[in-house]
């Protein structure tokens, strides 16, 4: 069951420790901002320090040894620190944009979750009441402020009771869906929090009440639900007997998972993609487009260059990132790009036409957006192929049409000139044969 009223203040209290929270998160974002900035600074004269290293040990490098006159001792030495020179100012580009990325991402995370800060939860459709009651750094580490290391502490007023969040992963994939349904809160619902927590759980937790749980094969279960949140329970039956399953959400509906999800080339959605809601997430297979709550866009990509390097490492996409040095980055085992709102409709053509990603839609976003002049564009690849290829054939056949006029038209007079030619001789043939018979 969640947290009632006084629970629930108590651990906004406790983990404040009385101090205004408003505070609490400026220090945090203060404290972070410092830490990437001396740690920069480290990165740095670490690399410093291992290119004058390599500088002062040119000399006894084997090529180098391998030399007998001055002159091309002189001009090995020269060419190779230029080069030296030159990698170490990629070498420190890359430690900047690496360092800029990182705390870009856990700058966001802590500028809007703070403890007593009200948040929603979106699940099928509706909005779950939450607040945040923690934002979890332990400094003690020799790299706190790690987004694996960095812990955001949710209470739900549903029977989930909390949600206790890393930033990376996943996890940073459905804190970043929270920021986005979460924009807009008025400050007096925080102020109500309390007063209201109570009746707002009392909405979604009852005596009695139906719920969906997944039994049998746990692992296939996982896997069939993995888009959906859930939690592996221990239950009794009415018989007594204990058994193991999967608990869906308590909106789940089942009629609504056994419709077919209906693929939109992403070059199509574009529309719909560029004014999708904040926190929203556009998925095609193992790939994930989300928008993120500041209404950029933020692409996952996993990082199998086998079967995804086509994408990840694709020019056209890395021109348009925020990163068109680097494009994406390697995170966990995906490979992740963010881009400005400007650039997604350029980015959405080259997934559809160049890539052929489409998008998965579910029937009812489909009807809701796409109008009914929208779905006579939307054409699958194969009516577009065959469209394609009867413009083929109809120009191939006004081009034989064509060769045909001319054949009639100029080559008229020819056949007339050869039918008289072939007469002149047949009257030649049979004057010859009469000549020989007479003699």
């Amino acid at each position: 069951k969640p947290y009632t009223s006084v629970e629930l203040n108590n651990i906004i209290t406790n983990n404040s420790g009385g101090i205004d929270t408003i505070a609490i998160q400026r220090d945090l974002v203060k404290s972070a901002e410092t830490f990437f900035q001396n740690r920069l600074s480290q990165d740095l004269d670490e690399n410093d320090k291992k290119y004058r290293k390599l500088k002062n040990e040119i000399t006894q490098e084997p090529k180098y040894k391998k030399l007998t006159l001055e002159h091309q001792k002189q001009q090995y030495f020269e060419q190779r620190l230029d080069e030296l020179m030159r990698a170490k100012d990629l070498s420190d580009d890359d430690i900047k944009t690496k360092s800029k990325n990182v705390y870009r991402n856990v700058s966001q995370f802590l500028k809007f979750f703070y403890i007593g800060r009200v948040v929603y939860v979106r699940s099928f459709g509706e909005n779950i009441k939450g607040v945040c009651t923690n934002v979890i750094i332990d400094k003690k580490k020799k790299n706190p402020y790690a987004p694996s290391g960095i812990r955001i502490v949710i209470a739900l007023a549903s029977s989930y009771k909390q949600f206790d969040l890393v930033l990376s992963g996943e996890q940073g994939d459905k804190l970043a869906s929270i920021m986005g349904t979460s924009q807009g809160i008025e400050r007096w619902v925080e102020e109500q929090l309390i007063e209201d927590w109570d009746y707002d759980c009392r909405k979604s937790s009852v005596s009695r009440k139906i719920v969906y749980i997944v039994t049998g094969n746990i692992l296939q279960g996982f896997a069939k639900y993995g888009n959906v949140s859930r939690k592996l329970i221990s239950f009794t039956t009415k018989d007594g007997s204990v058994r193991k399953g999967i608990i869906l959400p308590d909106n789940y509906n089942p009629t609504e998972k056994a419709q077919n999800f209906i693929n939109v080339p992403f070059d199509r959605a574009a529309d719909y993609i560029k004014n999708a809601d904040n926190g929203t997430d556009f998925i095609s297979g193992k790939i994930k487009l989300s928008k993120l709550w500041n209404g950029d866009y933020k692409l996952y990509v996993p990082a199998s260059s086998q079967n995804y390097g086509h994408i990840f490492k694709d020019l056209d996409i890395i021109g348009l990132s925020t990163n068109t040095r680097d494009g994406f980055l390697s995170i966990s085992n995906q490979m992740v790009s963010i881009f400005i709102a400007n650039n997604i409709v350029e980015l959405c053509k080259i997934l559809g036409f160049k890539h052929k990603l489409s998008l998965s839609m579910h029937p009812n976003v489909y009807d809701n957006y796409f109008t009914n002049e929208t779905v006579k564009k939307v054409k699958t690849r194969e009516q577009e192929r065959a469209e394609e290829q009867y413009k083929q054939d109809l120009n191939l056949f006004e081009k034989r049409k064509t060769n045909i006029k001319k054949f009639d038209s100029d080559d008229k007079q020819k056949s007339l000139m050869v039918a008289k030619a072939k007469a002149i001789a047949l009257k030649l043939k049979r004057l010859r044969i009469a000549q020989w018979q007479g003699n």
